[in-house]
């Protein structure tokens, strides 16, 4: 009988994470009798071969071994696997990670449902993985890469239609240590008549090891460079020139190639900073075209120009100053612009285009501030989310602007200063609860920035736990409970919920079964 889902994880010493890895395939909703678990090791020294065997003979039928030589990354595995298996759809599981219940079973009844030959489904990353959440933002039954996030999500965590893999006979690169998942992802993507994402929960959990020893952060310079030379030109077979292609470079030059020109640069010998930046300059030149390089921050589009023009000392230049605070930035003709060493050099004669960070200038204003606190409080009866804030030392404010708000949603109000005070600005409540939906809702705070012929965002930042406390408080006409909620960048947002008898008594109901419980 063919199974509903085959399963392929590629193993190379990942005890003890693995031991999560196989618990959490165990126990998927969609039964075993409707799965195959192809499990490749490959090579192992750690002891993960034994805990395969165990499994296998614990669960035969659903899970099953291959033992092979180690290959020297997780493309042959994976393919010895992908040869293996029989069901209709397959899906890659990494050794490191692990699945919530119902994963298979949500992702099996998508395609299902809408005839889609890949569905990815919503991850999210532990021990500091970082997993790129744009296409998670909601459950859709259709995406492509020109118009949505999908470039940014070429893991091989989805479910592929198995009749279209062999169809196309679509297999890993094997001469890629790094980011063979890529090309193998991108031709599936490129092929598939529906591509949808179920974003409604975290189903798949990334994890990165403590040691950082996944292949993903191991990988030399050298290797990385060679796979992303390699994608980019597999996103040149496959796909016609247009906004498709154009949104995988750009995912290239930004997440991979511009990685390669970030600060650790300055610490390697000279010869390994001419080699890296005449590989990314080779990519640049090829793929960094005036609409991609237009789309980039200002920092990735001047490093990876400064690598296309060979400008390697220029380059090095402009690193040291972004690991100091950063360049000072200058007002002309109503543009910004970020005077680094190399601005305006007359004997490299670069073009001020590659300086202008006119469309970040509320980023740069926010660079240039200090948020001391968030609270909210009360003055004469009236609510308001309080924030002060200082000027970072060295800082011009407000650059070019007119005017700087301190904003949530559609409500805004300028950031001020006292004599002798610090800034400061005092956001009414009232209208944020009038705009609040019935669930609540949660509101990015927020620096705009009028000013330099628009209006612009940046997120209001603050490290540390220097946050008020969560308050219930009478707003309007009901009752509200109000937090300050941040994320790992320390961006700060203001989640507003009303209180219901249902929140009270639920409540309640906790507190005492808590006071029940025996001590």
């Amino acid at each position: 009988m063919m199974a509903d889902v085959s399963v392929v994880v590629a193993v190379y010493n990942t005890m003890p994470y693995l031991k999560r890895c196989l618990a959490s395939l165990a126990r998927q909703t969609i039964g075993l009798d409707r799965m195959q678990v192809v499990l490749v090791n490959d090579g192992s020294t750690d002891g993960s071969g034994d805990r395969l065997d165990r499994i296998a003979r614990r669960h035969p039928g659903t899970f099953e071994v291959i033992h092979q030589a180690n290959s020297g990354g997780p493309a042959a595995p994976s393919n010895r696997g992908l040869e293996r298996a029989r069901g209709r759809y397959v899906f890659f599981v990494g050794a490191d990670d692990y699945l919530e219940p119902d994963a298979l079973a949500t992702a099996v009844a998508m395609a299902d449902a809408h005839a889609s030959d890949v569905v990815a489904i919503r991850m999210a990353g532990e021990n500091g993985r970082f997993v790129h959440q744009g296409i998670f933002a909601r459950t859709a039954v259709d995406i492509d890469l020109a118009t949505s996030a999908l470039a940014w999500s070429l893991s091989n965590v989805k479910l592929f239609r198995r009749a279209l893999i062999e169809r196309h006979a679509i297999r890993y690169p094997e001469e890629l240590s790094v980011s063979s998942d890529q090309p193998f992802t991108l031709a599936a993507l490129t092929h598939a008549r529906r591509v949808s994402v179920a974003a409604d929960k975290i189903y798949y959990h990334v994890v990165r090891r403590g040691d950082a020893s996944n292949i993903t952060y191991s990988a030399h310079p050298e290797e990385r460079l060679r796979c992303t030379e390699a994608i980019m030109a597999c996103a040149e077979r496959l796909l016609p020139a247009g906004p498709a292609r154009d949104a995988v470079h750009r995912r290239q030059l930004t997440w991979e190639a511009a990685k390669l020109l970030e600060p650790g640069l300055l610490a390697l010998e000279r010869d390994d900073q001419e080699w890296i930046c005449a590989g990314v300059g080779r990519l640049a030149k090829l793929y960094l075209t005036d609409g991609i390089g237009g789309k980039l921050d200002q920092r990735r589009r001047l490093r990876l120009s400064l690598a296309r023009a060979g400008a390697l000392d220029a380059l090095l230049a402009t690193l040291a100053v972004d690991v100091r605070d950063g360049p000072p930035v200058v007002v002309s003709d109503g543009r910004a612009y970020a005077a680094y060493p190399c601005f305006r050099d007359a004997t490299l004669g670069l073009p001020d285009s590659w300086f202008d960070v006119t469309d970040h200038a509320a980023g740069l204003v926010a660079r240039g501030l200090t948020v001391d606190s968030v609270d909210l409080t009360a003055r004469g009866g009236q609510w308001a989310v309080t924030v002060t804030a200082g000027v970072a030392p060295g800082a011009t404010l407000p650059l070019g602007a007119t005017r700087v708000d301190v904003a949530a949603g559609e409500v805004s109000v300028p950031l001020t200063a006292d004599a002798g005070a610090p800034l400061g600005a005092r956001l009414p409540v009232t209208a944020l609860v009038e705009a609040c939906p019935p669930g609540g809702v949660r509101h990015p705070l927020t620096l705009r920035l009028a000013g330099l012929g628009e209006q612009r965002d940046a997120p209001i930042r603050i490290p540390g736990p220097r946050l008020g406390r969560t308050v219930y408080r009478q707003l309007g006409r009901g009752v509200y409970r109000a937090t300050f909620k941040t994320n790992r960048e320390g961006d700060v947002a203001l989640d507003l919920r009303p209180v219901t008898w249902a929140h009270v008594t639920g409540w309640l109901s906790r507190r005492l079964r808590l006071k029940a419980r025996p001590r």
